[in-house]
Order: C-alpha cells, then sequence, then structure tokens
C-alpha cells in the first residue's frame, strides 16, 4: 500500500507492510525530503543489530546510496531528497530480511523557485556559502545549546527560532540531542550527556531535533548540528561514536537546511587531532549530499568542527572540511585545555596586545583567510556575558562584563573582515540563560545585529566578492572591506578623522550609523590622492563608498 501525505513543508511517504512496494510520486520534487517507512519483527538491540540501506537510481545514471535508521520499536525509516528531476527508483538492502528488497520509484519534479536546496561552499567565491539554487547565503548564527531540553520540557524553544529570524539570524547551532535537562524553578542542570547509550539512542530527544530541524527550515535557518560534546566519545569509545555518528547522519543528512559541526570544542576531549579528522572524513565520506559537481568545480555540504578559544585553525592542510570555525572571543586571556594561553600559540601574543573586541574579531579573521574557505567566529562572545577576560589588562584588574557597545563593536570587526559569526544570549534570567536553556527572551543587541545584516544584504551589495583592506586605511581601529575600484565599506570603531588612500576618481559616500540603522548622504567626494572623512569620535561608524566615475 502506498501513502502520500503533507507534513509542513516536507512531504512525506509512508510504505507500511512487509510487501515488496512499487509506486509512483508525482508530486515528489528537488530538495523535498521524501521519508519512507517500515515494519518489522523484534530485535534485542535494533540501534546496533539493523542495518539498512537502499540504493537511488535517477536520470543520467545518478547512483545514491543512503543510510536508513531505527526509529523506536519496529519502525525504521530512511529520508532522501532527489537532487536531480526525472524517474528515480530504489531498492532497500538489510541484514533483515524483512526489511531487505524493498523498492519503488519517483517521478520528480523540478525544484520550485522558493527551494534553496543544500548549503555549500562557493567554489567560485570560496570564502562564501551558496545553496544549490545560486542564492547567497550571508551567514549570522545564533547559539542554542540546550534547545532540544527546552523542546522536551515545555519552554518557549518555538519562540526562540521564531524570534531569531525576526532579526535576520539565519543559522541555530546546537546539540542534536538532549544537553540540558530543567528542573522545578527553570533552572538549567548542569551539562550532562547529550546521548544516553543502553538500550540505544535517546529517540525522544531525537524526534524533538525533528521537530527543531524542520522549524528552522519554515523560517529560512541553517541547522548547523553539533555531533558531540567535550568528552563523551571518550565514555563510549570509537566504535559507538562511529555508529552515533552515522546514525545522526542517516536522520538528518537529507534535510537540506542542515549543516554540520563535528564536535563542540574538540580538544576537550583529550583525544588526538587524527581522531576528529578521521570523523570529519566519514562524514565528508558517507553523507549521500556531500557533493554536487557544477560548472567543472565540486561543491561541498558545510561541515566543520569547533575548537577551543586560538586564533589559529587547527585544520588548515586537511581535505575534508568546508569551512573553518574559530573562538576567538571574550575568554582570549583565558586558560586552554592544554594549559596556558592559547592566544601565546599564534603568531604573537596577542592578550597583551588586543583589548578591544573589534580589533582581536577583526584580526580573527585575517589570520586565517585567504586559504580558500570561509571563516566563522562562532564563539566570538555571548549577548550579557559576565566576564570579559579579553579587556584584563593584568590579573589584579577586575573583569569587566562583554557590553554591547563592545559586542557590537565585535561582531562589525569580524564581518568586515570578510567573516561570519555566531552570537547567543547569555544574560540570566528566571527560566535560565538562553544559550543553554533554548528559551526566547530579547535583549537590545539582537536590534544591532539585524542592523548588521541589513546593512550587508541591501539590494547591490555584493558582499561575497569583497575582501579585507585594511591597508589602505589609517589610524588603529579603522578596517575596511572592499571591491577593489568600485565599493569599500569603512568601519571605524571609534570615530574620527579616517583617512583612505583610494584610487583617483568621484566617489558616492553615505555614512551609516550601526547603533540606530539611519543613514546620510555626504557630499559627493573627489579623490586625487588620500580622502579624508570626519566622523564624530567616541561612537562607531560606518562608511559606504561608492565609485562613481573614474
Amino acid at each position: 500500500m502506498c501513502i502520500t501525505t503533507r507534513t509542513g513543508m516536507l512531504p512525506r511517504l509512508a510504505l507500511w507492510g512487509l510487501a515488496i512496494t512499487a509506486c509512483i510520486l508525482p508530486a515528489a520534487q528537488v530538495w523535498n525530503v521524501e521519508e519512507l517507512e517500515w515494519q518489522s519483527g523484534a530485535h534485542s538491540d535494533p540501534y546496533r543489530q539493523v542495518e539498512l540501506t537502499a540504493t537511488f537510481l535517477g536520470p543520467r545514471n545518478a547512483i545514491q546510496t543512503v543510510r536508513g535508521f531505527w526509529d523506536g520499536g519496529s519502525r525504521y525509516r530512511l529520508r532522501w531528497t532527489p537532487v536531480a528531476p526525472g524517474r528515480w527508483t530504489y531498492r532497500t538492502q538489510s541484514n533483515d530480511p524483512a526489511l531487505s528488497g524493498k523498492s519503488g520509484s519517483f517521478d520528480v519534479k523540478p525544484a520550485p523557485l522558493t527551494s534553496r536546496g543544500f548549503l555549500r561552499r562557493d567554489e567560485a567565491n570560496p570564502s562564501a556559502f551558496v545553496f544549490d539554487n545560486g542564492e547567497r547565503y550571508f551567514l549570522f548564527g545564533t547559539t542554542l545549546y540546550g534547545i532540544v531540553g527546552s523542546a522536551l520540557d515545555g519552554g518557549t524553544w518555538r519562540q526562540a527560532i521564531e524570534g531569531s529570524a525576526r532579526y535576520g539570524i539565519n543559522k541555530v547551532r546546537f546539540y542534536v540531542n538532549r544537553w540540558t535537562k530543567m528542573i522545578p524553578g527553570g533552572q538549567p542542570t548542569e551539562m550532562t550527556a547529550h546521548v544516553e547509550i543502553g538500550d540505544g539512542v535517546f529517540l525522544p530527544g531525537f524526534a524533538k531535533s525533528d521537530e527543531i530541524v524542520r522549524l528552522a527550515a519554515r523560517n529560512g535557518m541553517v541547522a548547523d548540528l553539533i555531533v558531540f560534546f567535550r568528552d563523551r566519545t571518550v565514555k563510549i569509545g570509537e566504535e559507538e561514536t562511529k555508529r552515533y555518528l552515522r546514525y545522526v547522519i542517516a536522520r538528518y543528512g537529507a534535510f537540506p537546511n542542515v549543516i554540520w559541526c563535528v564536535q563542540n570544542e574538540w580538544e576537550y576531549s583529550r583525544l588526538p587531532i587524527t581522531f576528529w579528522s578521521g570523523l570529519g572524513r566519514i562524514t565528508a565520506a558517507e553523507d549521500p549530499w556531500a557533493r554536487i559537481e557544477r560548472a567543472g568545480r565540486t561543491y561541498r555540504r558545510a561541515l566543520s568542527i569547533h575548537q577551543q578559544t586560538r586564533n589559529d585553525w587547527q585544520f588548515n592542510g586537511e581535505d575534508w572540511f568546508t569551512h573553518a570555525i574559530l573562538q576567538v572571543g571574550v575568554r582570549n586571556n583565558g586558560p586552554g585545555a592544554g594549559g596556558g594561553d592559547e592566544w601565546k600559540r599564534g603568531d604573537r601574543d596577542m592578550t597583551h596586545v588586543m583589548r578591544h573586541g573589534d580589533d582581536w574579531g577583526n584580526y580573527g579573521i585575517l589570520f586565517n583567510r585567504g586559504h580558500g574557505y570561509p571563516v566563522v567566529n562562532d564563539e566570538y562572545g555571548y549577548m550579557g556575558e559576565p566576564v570579559d577576560v579579553s579587556a584584563q589588562s593584568d590579573e589584579k584588574s577586575p573583569p569587566a562584563a562583554f557590553t554591547r557597545e563592545k559586542h557590537r563593536r565585535t561582531m562589525w570587526g569580524i564581518y568586515i573582515a570578510g567573516g561570519y559569526g555566531s552570537t547567543g544570549d547569555k544574560y540570566n534570567y528566571a527560566d535560565g540563560k538562553p544559550y543553554t536553556s533554548g528559551n526566547w527572551h530579547e535583549p537590545a543587541e539582537f536590534g544591532d545585529v539585524a542592523r548588521l545584516v541589513k546593512f550587508f544584504t541591501r539590494p547591490g551589495v555584493e558582499y561575497w566578492r569583497m575582501v579585507p583592506a585594511n591597508n589602505i586605511a589609517n589610524g588603529a581601529r579603522n578596517y575596511v572591506l572592499a571591491d577593489p575600484g568600485r565599493r569599500y565599506f569603512v568601519y571605524s570603531a571609534n570615530g574620527g578623522n579616517v583617512t583612505l588612500k583610494l584610487p583617483p576618481g568621484q566617489y558616492a559616500v553615505t555614512r551609516y550609523d550601526p547603533r540606530e540603522g539611519s543613514s546620510q548622504p555626504l557630499p559627493a567626494h573627489g579623490v586625487a590622492a588620500n580622502a579624508t572623512f570626519a566622523l564624530p569620535e567616541a561612537s562607531d561608524w560606518v562608511l559606504d563608498i561608492q565609485v562613481q566615475q573614474k
């Protein structure tokens, strides 16, 4: 029997019974998730005992092998997303005879205009991201580590997704299974293992993760799934680690809005970098949607790993990741997992040089640019962070808070270097800190985020073409992102006179206020040598300079 239903934005197919099924589904479309479901007999440990895959054959001899997964009781599922229109057929393989030999076919329509496809590194502009349909992706993320716990406990997790999207945030990073558990009084417990190994995996947590991924898709957001946390892999062992990774890939790989983060702060696991590179290679090799060929280039799905506070990306030379994830932020002056000050492992002792967020935010991106991949500072500091040790000049000084003003300057420093970032809300509310509790609150910093996103995503702004050009600006804390000969963005973190070395020509100049979002056209500016712009002091400003004629 063949049944076709609709669940929100995601079409779903359920195949019941044990008989071989063959059916044509004219409603299938490119980049829509199709879900196949079967029942089988009882197993003592289905999570470990049952293997299920399906081979899909498509137009122009396209072949995809997709892994299925156990989803509780006697239920097994397989999720598949078509990548090309035309007739597709499939046949299952399993060590369970009741699940092997299932077959069927799909007539797949072209993708609708509203479908973006999978997110990939843009090989034509390798410091940027792009969707399969060619739509640009200006990444700005938020962190909701414990949103699965919030969903399990009836928290305001839906409002957290929808509220973040309203401010232009288009990525949510979270642990793919339970991380914190709420207790009476609304405070989260200590960080708990997000995987429960015993009879299998923690299926209620996965069911909520499914809901979160789907809600993120409906709000135009990418779900950045963090698979492992700290030392969990030490506790479950290498074999179980790989089994769990493959389960997560099977369960979520078909969702076009999913991207991968193998581990959060991999150094804290105490496992060698080679171990984590191995898991990265498994993800890149076994994700059926990991790569596509277009215009003679291979476009790869977004995949990376998060590291502890340090400015230098540790996986240069590896071939499995698509982008660097940094943690350069308010903990710059703190001890690292390996002991000592992590900054001192970079090119210079930055803790004694950079106290301003715009400074180290900008530098963290610049240090890693030029290697042919996007650079994302996924933990530069959370809104309401109570301790900003990077601001301390000596150990005797009391630590400052990460103020709204410094948060704003930090993120502008990051993005004016051509990088991307993720924030999070760490203010302490009665129902917990949102970055860990997954609950929704609305501090003023979100408005600053929205203004930055709006500035870079205006019509006519081709941010993916722009490159850092700090060398054309005078003085400290003045930063430049340029499409040379066409357009220049200048961020002045503290105002005053800004002198730029611009090519001779006529320029249209607009001054933008990142605190309020207002723009003010300045008089047309002719340049024969250096151009100087006077900005109000003690506040941060942005100049948008466009070439009118040369």
